[in-house]
């Protein structure tokens, strides 16, 4: 065997040792949640989009090659769901074909999915990174993705975020890989290959056309004589145009055209995406200027689907998810990553992780040559970093992305061991204490959930022998309720995606003060129960939602106690909660009892309020039939 051979050898034996490694150490610290997850054999699932993932996936496994799409039990009417099918529709086939055949057995397995997709995913990097640059930077690298993805893929953490660094880097590696192209064949297998990473990613999660704009970015940045690249990302974008054309073109009547769901909006982004590369590629061939072939490209590709009737309309709509929607303002999730001020900025730096402060020298060394692999992946780590801090939502990505990008930087500084330690701490160590401390201090049992569980068993006991009753209770509790309680929840965790106006409409009928009126709301619409939680400061959040001021509900002055003011004091909300339906005599002012609702469920469990306006976790009240 030649040095050579010999030297190659041992390099895939230490990368696949470093892989080995990354994958045994972050799928052994996601597995320790496995006691809490099978206490009392049932896998135990979260209270929000994972229970409604867990619906789907029991569903697609119990029906093979069908997904939960239509939901009768959603909104007013009936509501699609806004997530596209492919996860929970392989989900459930999986489980299925693992032997899941009961929803608890199909459950069992599709809990492991998460923790068994990202510590693969992790090693792999580790892999691919150990066999270029060395073991250490192998596993460096490996580490990072792996505790960077710590908390979206715990065993039982269903939800598909934790796909998404996996589909992103799919994008960024099927866009690097495009400056291989030469000739035709080429740009075909490649552009292919754009193709099918675009489309897995959207037919998960539609988020991810911000990574095609990238992408996109990326293809037209390239130098003038990659026109044979170009090409490739036309057929890329191309197909996954069709895909998703195709797929809404199948869609039943009825189905939502907003950009809350993939359809034509997404469609003709991909396709104008397409036109752009294609002109870009004409323009270099005939000796355009790279300035106009860049300017050519936008100008025609944007013409093309602006003709598309209400694309234009969907395309600003979807701009609502960086901060537009008032519903997603007030979500922790879709906060700004620096948001309170010189107290918060230690957890936020760690939150984004070291790698946040490494991209400025990757990114400025990367700029030199924007053919390689490194300018992609720099224009990725720049907008996925932007787009984080206008939104938390895109921490996901942000932070697995960025961790490669800091153990290359880190890399480079490895012929001087102090900068490279020195590096290799500040990458890790932000990472590694927020993480570990979500972990430590997730509760064995959320407190907080098992109220609105037991509320929900209650409905679900009264309407055994019903068909499913409506019920208006909070948004962040409807899952909860259809899945647990078997009932038809007005409003859910999928938030205004069933229409702006059904939606405000259910949050703003109890803040109503007179209960005629809500009962009105409730009779017209067909809702049995309401159910409510303590209205501090849920009322004010909810007032919020739909576009109203919290200065008409409490005065705050600087320096004096906040004051409950009538509209807040006298609304359906506070009445039902807090005086029980009881009159109100107060000095002006006079409130007769509640008779259109009875209190039927209130939970032993205390909210956690502040004194003089603590009650019960929850409440259910039931509407009477009007005495006429």
């Amino acid at each position: 065997m030649s040095s050579r051979s010999a030297s190659s050898a041992a390099s895939l034996r230490a990368a696949l040792a470093v892989g080995g490694l990354v994958f045994l150490l972050a799928f052994l610290v996601r597995a320790t949640d496995a006691p809490r997850v099978f206490r009392g054999g049932w896998p135990q699932i979260g209270p929000f989009d994972d229970l409604y993932h867990a619906a789907r996936i029991i569903d697609s496994a119990r029906h093979p090659g069908h997904v939960l799409n239509f939901d009768p039990n959603r909104g007013l009417h009936g509501a699609f769901c806004p997530w596209p099918p492919l996860y929970d529709l392989c989900a459930g086939a999986a489980a299925r074909l693992m032997g899941g055949s009961t929803p608890s057995a199909i459950l069992s397995r599709a809990v492991w999915f998460p923790p068994l997709a990202a510590s693969t995913f992790a090693a792999l990097v580790a892999f691919a990174m150990a066999r270029r640059h060395g073991a250490f930077a192998g596993f460096l690298t490996g580490a990072g993705v792996g505790f960077s993805s710590l908390v979206t893929s715990r065993i039982g953490d269903i939800d598909h975020h934790f796909l998404e660094p996996i589909l992103l880097f799919g994008i960024i590696g099927a866009t690097a890989l495009l400056r291989r192209a030469r000739r035709a064949p080429e740009a075909v297998r490649l552009g292919s290959l754009l193709g099918l990473a675009l489309m897995a990613a959207l037919f998960v999660q539609t988020a991810l056309l911000i990574a095609a704009a990238v992408s996109l970015l990326a293809v037209l940045l390239l130098p003038r004589d990659a026109i044979a690249p170009r090409w490739a990302a036309a057929v890329g974008f191309g197909i996954a145009a069709l895909a998703v054309g195709i797929y809404r073109l199948s869609q039943p009547a009825g189905y939502p055209g907003s950009s809350w769901y993939l359809g034509l909006s997404h469609a003709a982004a991909l396709l104008a995406a397409a036109v752009a590369c294609a002109v870009s590629a004409i323009a270099l061939e005939r000796r355009a200027s790279a300035a106009g072939a860049l300017f050519s490209a936008v100008a025609i590709g944007s013409l093309s689907v602006a003709w598309i009737p209400s694309v234009v309309q969907d395309v600003v709509g979807g701009i609502g998810f960086f901060r537009g929607d008032p519903w997603l303002r007030t979500i922790d999730e879709f906060q700004p990553l620096f948001v309170q001020g010189w107290p918060g900025l230690f957890p936020a730096f760690c939150k984004v992780g070291g790698g946040a402060l490494l991209l400025l020298p990757f990114a400025l060394a990367a700029a030199r040559r924007r053919d390689s692999p490194r300018f992609a992946l720099a224009l990725f780590g720049i907008v996925y970093l932007m787009a984080s801090l206008s939104s938390q939502r895109f921490l996901v990505c942000a932070r697995p992305l960025l961790m490669v990008v800091g153990a290359l930087v880190v890399w480079g500084c490895r012929r001087r061991p102090a900068a490279a330690i020195a590096g290799g701490v500040l990458l890790l160590a932000p990472t590694l204490w927020f993480d570990l401390r979500v972990v430590r201090d997730t509760p064995d049992a959320n407190v907080q959930t098992l109220p609105f569980f037991r509320a929900a068993g209650t409905l679900r006991s009264m309407s055994r022998s019903r068909s499913p009753r409506r019920v208006l209770c909070p948004w962040s509790w409807g899952h909860v309720v259809e899945i647990v309680g078997a009932q038809a929840p007005v409003v859910d965790g999928f938030g205004s995606s069933i229409g702006p106006t059904d939606f405000e409409n259910a949050l703003g009928s109890i803040l109503m003060a007179s209960e005629e009126h809500v009962a009105d709301y409730c009779r017209s619409n067909g809702i049995r129960y309401v159910v409510l939680e303590n209205p501090i400061p849920r009322l004010l959040d909810q007032a919020v939602t739909i576009g109203l001021s919290p200065d008409f509900f409490l005065a705050a002055r600087p320096g004096q106690r906040e004051r409950v003011l009538p509209l807040m004091r006298f609304s359906f909300w506070w009445r039902a909660y807090f005086d029980r339906g009881r009159e109100v005599r107060e000095p002006g002012r006079f409130a007769p009892a509640l008779s259109r609702f009875q209190l039927i469920y209130s939970d032993p469990q205390p909210s956690g309020n502040a004194p003089g306006f603590r009650g019960p976790a929850v409440q259910v009240w039931e509407l009477i039939a009007p005495s006429r």
